[in-house]
């Protein structure tokens, strides 16, 4: 697992990806036509609604528990993420890399969506 420090989703970025943001608010990034990358926190704690979970046997979880449904996710429009854990720590904001993630679409639903880890990633 890569660890960088940075103090913004947009500070990150810039570091790891070679971007060139002042400001990055959003906790997605479009990687490529396939691939977000997943900029969260992967704690159990509710925010805005949702909650990131790791699975027992390595996958990962993002649980809609708020009222209503969501409405952004779209399982087509990105299949894979990157997924990056944001861990405040006694030195500052750390970006954890856990590794490349693909949707699994037979284990989620509209409120539960399951990410299995990809063998192979670089």
């Amino acid at each position: 697992m890569e660890i960088v420090k940075a103090r913004t989703n947009a500070e990150f970025l810039n570091k790891e990806y070679g971007t060139n943001y002042k400001a990055w608010y959003k906790s997605r990034w479009p990687y490529d036509i396939e691939t977000w990358v997943w900029m969260v926190r992967i704690d159990g704690k509710v925010r805005d609604g949702w909650r990131n979970l790791p699975l027992k046997e390595g996958g990962m979880l993002e649980e809609f528990v708020g009222p209503g449904t969501p409405t952004y996710f779209n399982e087509k429009e990105r299949r894979y993420r990157i997924i990056v854990d944001i861990v405040e720590t006694s030195t500052g904001r750390e970006y954890h890399i856990i590794g490349k993630y693909r949707y699994d679409k037979e284990r989620s639903n509209e409120r539960e969506h399951v990410f299995v880890k990809e063998r192979f990633y670089d």
